[in-house]
C-alpha cells in the first residue's frame, strides 16, 4: 500500500503543483479564466464563479527552446531536473524540458513552444513497480495559453492517455478531448466541450506562472486548468518571501505558494500543496504535500540553459 501511494504521487507531483490530471468520470463544464494579478481584497471575498472570471491575459513567456548554431550544431533548450522523495526516501526523478518552437501542426497554424515532462521511478523501485510517465504541452508563443496537451501514463500495469486540443476560433471556443477507457485501454473520443475563455493544461500552467511579477504584493490567483473534460479553477494563495538553499542553488529568494484545487487527481492529498517559486524567474524550486503515508517532496537538482543559469555557465 505504501509503494502504491508513493508512486501515484511520484507520477504527478509536478503537475499537481497547479493542477493534477484526473481520470475519473465527470460532467463537462465551461468556466471562465482568471487574468494575472490577484485578489486584492480580504480573505472573505468569494471564490470566482463561471460568470465572474475575467479573461486569461496573453503573456510572452520568452522560453529558451532548442536551436541550431551557424555550423548546424544543436543547442539544447531549457532543462530542469527534480528529485522526488517521500519521508526522505528517494523515489525517482522528473525532467521538465522546452524542446523547440514550431508550428502547431503539420499544416502550419500558430507558433507554439513544445514542452515536455518526463517522470521515471528509481532503479530500486522499478524492480517491482515501474513508473514511466510523459506529458507534452504545446503552448502558444504569443499568448502563453495551451493549444494542445498529451499525457501518457505507465504506472505498473496501468496504462492511460489523455489528449486535449483547444480551438479558439472567435465565437466558438471549444476543447476536443480523448481518453483511454480503463476497461480495455481503447481511446474514446468525447463530444466537443465549450469554453468561455482561453485555458491552461496542467503542464503549461507551470510555465504560465513565470509571467507574474512575484515581487509585487498579491494575495491570491485563480488559474483555469483544463483536464478530465472540465476547466478547474486552481486557487493559488501567495505566502511568505524568504531566502534559502534548494539543492545546489544557494541563497535563492523565493515566494511560497499554497495551491488548492477542487479535485483529487491520482493520489489522496491531505490538505493543499506548497510550491516554492524562484522570485526572479518564477521557476518551481520545491514542492511539498502531505499524503496518507507521509511527507512528499520534489526539489530541483539540476538546471541547464535556463534563466537560473549564471552567464559563465551558459
Amino acid at each position: 500500500m505504501r509503494r502504491v501511494f508513493l508512486l501515484r504521487l511520484f507520477s504527478v507531483c509536478l503537475l499537481a503543483a497547479v493542477g493534477t490530471a484526473a481520470f475519473a468520470e465527470s460532467s463537462p463544464e465551461a468556466i471562465g479564466s482568471q487574468a494575472p494579478g490577484g485578489d486584492k481584497n480580504d480573505k472573505k471575498q468569494e471564490r470566482p464563479t463561471p460568470d465572474k472570471m475575467p479573461e486569461l491575459s496573453d503573456v510572452d513567456l520568452k522560453l529558451r527552446a532548442e536551436t541550431k548554431d551557424p555550423s548546424g550544431r544543436t543547442i539544447p533548450g531549457e532543462e530542469l531536473v527534480y528529485d522526488v522523495r517521500v519521508d526522505g526516501l528517494p523515489a525517482g526523478k522528473a525532467w521538465l524540458k522546452v524542446k523547440k518552437q514550431d508550428d502547431l501542426n503539420a499544416s502550419g497554424g500558430p507558433a507554439v513552444w513544445i514542452t515536455t515532462l518526463s517522470v521515471k521511478s528509481s532503479r530500486m523501485i522499478s524492480w517491482t513497480y515501474e513508473v514511466d510517465d510523459k506529458a507534452t504541452s504545446k503552448i502558444d508563443v504569443k499568448g502563453g495559453f495551451s493549444r494542445f496537451c498529451h499525457i501518457e501514463r505507465k504506472d505498473g500495469e496501468v496504462l492511460g492517455q489523455e489528449i486535449s486540443t483547444f480551438d479558439y476560433t472567435f465565437g466558438n471556443f471549444k476543447a476536443a478531448y480523448q481518453r483511454t477507457r480503463p476497461s480495455d485501454n481503447v481511446m474514446k473520443t468525447y463530444a466537443p466541450i465549450p469554453l468561455s475563455g482561453k485555458v491552461l493544461d496542467p503542464l503549461s500552467a507551470i510555465y504560465y506562472l513565470r509571467s507574474f511579477d512575484w515581487k509585487a504584493a498579491r494575495k491570491a490567483i485563480d488559474l483555469p486548468i483544463f483536464t478530465d473534460r472540465k476547466v478547474w479553477a486552481a486557487h493559488v494563495t501567495v505566502g511568505e518571501k524568504d531566502t534559502r538553499d534548494f539543492g545546489s542553488l544557494k541563497n535563492r529568494t523565493y515566494v511560497k505558494l499554497k495551491a488548492d484545487v477542487g479535485f483529487k487527481g491520482l493520489f489522496e492529498r491531505k490538505g493543499p500543496m506548497f510550491v516554492y517559486l524562484d522570485l526572479e524567474t518564477g521557476i518551481p524550486l520545491r514542492m511539498e504535500v502531505e499524503i496518507p503515508i507521509g511527507s512528499a517532496e520534489v526539489e530541483i537538482s539540476e538546471h541547464s540553459h535556463s534563466p537560473l543559469d549564471t552567464p559563465d555557465k551558459e
